[in-house]
C-alpha cells in the first residue's frame, strides 16, 4: 500500500466512526421531533427541526466548510463550536457566531467545520468525539435553569439533546460576568 494513502484512509474511517457514535446518542437522547430551545422564527429553525446527526454523509457546502470566526483576538471569553461544515448545522454556526455581537469587545467566537482537514485536527487537539461547544476550553458548565435551579450540562451534540441554546446563552453570561467584574 502506498504511504500517501494511510493518512487519508485514517482519517475518513476515524470520522465515519465518530459520526456514526454521534449519530446513535443524538437519535437516542432526543424524544422531540424540534430541539428543545429552537424558537420559531430564529435564523435555521427549520434546518433544526430534526436534531438527529445522520446528515453527516451529505457533502460540504464549500462556503461553509471553511472556519467562521468573530469578535476581538484579545476577547477574555473564547467559544469553540466543532461541527460539520454543512446546511444542517448552519443553524448553530450562526447562532455561536452571533454571541459576540451580544458582548461587544468581550466574546470570541470560532466555528470549525470538523469535516475539514484542518478542522479534523483542531477537533482532534481538542480531545472531542462529537460536535461540541467549548467555552473557554470547558465543555461542562453549571447553568440556572428557568425554574431557578442550577444543573449541570455539556455542550455535547447538537442543541435539544442534552443541552438548549438558553444554556449556552446562561454559560456564556456566566463566563463574561465572571472575566469582565463590573
Amino acid at each position: 500500500m502506498r504511504k500517501w494513502l494511510i493518512l487519508p484512509t485514517f482519517l475518513t474511517l476515524a470520522g465515519m466512526v465518530v459520526l456514526y457514535g454521534c449519530a446513535q446518542k443524538t437519535q437516542s437522547s432526543s424524544a422531540a421531533s424540534q430541539p428543545a430551545g429552537v424558537q420559531k422564527g430564529a435564523p435555521g429553525a427549520a434546518d433544526a427541526k430534526d436534531a438527529s446527526m445522520d446528515e453527516h454523509a451529505k457533502p460540504s457546502d464549500p462556503a461553509l466548510s471553511k472556519p467562521g470566526e468573530k469578535g476581538p483576538a484579545d476577547a477574555k471569553v473564547f467559544i469553540r463550536a466543532f461541527y460539520p461544515g454543512n446546511e444542517k448545522h448552519k443553524v448553530i454556526r450562526d447562532y455561536v457566531l452571533a454571541i459576540p455581537d451580544k458582548y461587544p469587545g468581550k466574546v470570541r467566537a470560532r466555528f470549525v467545520p470538523f469535516d475539514t482537514d484542518e478542522g479534523f485536527k483542531e477537533w482532534q487537539q481538542a480531545g472531542l468525539t462529537c460536535g461540541s461547544v467549548l467555552i473557554d476550553d470547558k465543555q461542562t458548565f453549571t447553568v440556572k435553569k428557568k425554574d431557578g435551579k442550577s444543573e449541570e450540562v455539556t455542550f455535547k451534540m447538537f442543541w435539544g439533546g442534552e443541552w438548549t441554546q438558553e444554556d449556552l446563552d446562561a454559560a456564556v453570561a456566566d463566563e463574561v460576568a465572571a472575566r469582565y467584574p463590573k
